[in-house]
């Protein structure tokens, strides 16, 4: 591994490793394979020191979901390698196979496929030397100034598909992603990838692929639904906005305001917003958002409310919310 890890590792049909083997030896074969992978070491010989380990990309392709090759034993390994080999599910009734929409010029799914063959070879190689020179002189100006744009990136993927900090595989597994989409903005940056190429919409797409295999990532407007339940925030109808204390609309996390129609909104000051969506301009890109976002129409986002008795308006974050009939 230490010899090969400056090219790729591909490995086509994984779902044939130790096909003949009971499902229970296949299952520890395959996560022993993928942690190996991960870890970038070989199993040394008896008596022998143990090698270096080496760090390389590899893929593989496969007609079973990596959770199916791993049987039924859902243990901490299996969830482990779970981890460091991410399964990117196709469904077969997906009408453009791997693509979601065929290219102007492309009858089918398999022209594009053509296509996309054809463009790699006429330019291999050719992107990833002008991504690597740029790189390496960036890195060569200022190491900790490049690390610090591509963790920021990384914290903006995190944040655009709501991922729990909390928890370590799921944040393990977005950053993986996250990664990706600062490499995106890297060589669009440097001009390997074309301006036009959009890499967090691309970068999440894949990620919810991945995620849709275990439990998904919530939504932005699921995210708004769970922060509607949560302690502190203020229940109110309309008569009652002006009587909410400074005190008290600083703290809370957001108002869930009634009218008599039935209808819910929750408003969220400046500062709620941030505190709950550190970057909300991301927030705003997502189309679920827009549909229930409340504006005035003066070509800001927001919209004005009177919260004191004083009539002084305050603009705020107003979005519909549908929280059910038990839930009101």
């Amino acid at each position: 591994m230490p010899k090969h890890n400056d090219l790729p590792i591909i490995i086509e049909e994984m779902g044939l490793y130790y096909a003949g083997e009971s499902q229970k030896n296949r299952a520890l074969k395959m996560r022993e394979l993928v942690m190996r992978l991960s870890n970038g070491t070989v199993k040394a010989r008896r008596g022998e020191k143990q090698p270096p380990s080496a760090r390389f990309t590899y893929l593989t392709s496969s007609n079973e979901p990596l959770s199916a090759l791993f049987g039924e034993q859902a243990s901490q390994t299996s969830l482990a390698a779970g981890d460091r080999l991410l399964t990117i599910l196709v469904a077969a009734r997906r009408k453009y196979g791997i693509f979601d929409r065929l290219p102007k010029d492309s009858a089918s799914s398999a022209d594009a496929i053509l296509e996309v063959t054809r463009l790699i070879e006429d330019h291999y190689g050719g992107p990833i030397r002008v991504f690597l020179r740029r790189l390496v002189r960036e890195r060569a100006a200022n190491e900790a100034k490049l690390k610090t744009r591509i963790q920021a990136d990384v914290d903006r993927f995190r944040d655009a598909v709501g991922v729990d900090r909390n928890v370590g595989s799921e944040a393990s597994i977005a950053d993986v992603f996250g990664l990706i989409y600062a490499v995106g903005r890297l060589a669009r940056r440097y001009k390997a990838l074309p301006k036009q190429l959009k890499c967090l919409p691309a970068a999440m797409k894949v990620y919810r692929l991945n995620r849709a295999l275990g439990v998904p990532a919530p939504s932005n407007v699921e995210r708004l639904r769970r922060l509607a339940h949560r302690k502190g925030v203020i229940r109110a109808d309309a008569t009652e906005l002006q009587e909410i204390p400074d005190s008290l609309l600083k703290k809370a996390p957001a108002i869930l305001l009634k009218h008599r129609s039935g209808q819910l909104e929750l408003l969220l000051t400046s500062k709620a917003l941030k505190r709950a969506f550190p970057r909300p301009n991301l927030l705003f890109r997502d189309p679920d958002i827009a549909d229930i976002l409340v504006a005035d129409g003066d070509g800001r986002r927001g919209t004005k409310r009177t919260f004191r008795s004083n009539a002084r308006q305050e603009r705020v974050y107003c979005f519909l919310l549908n929280l059910g009939e038990n839930d009101n």
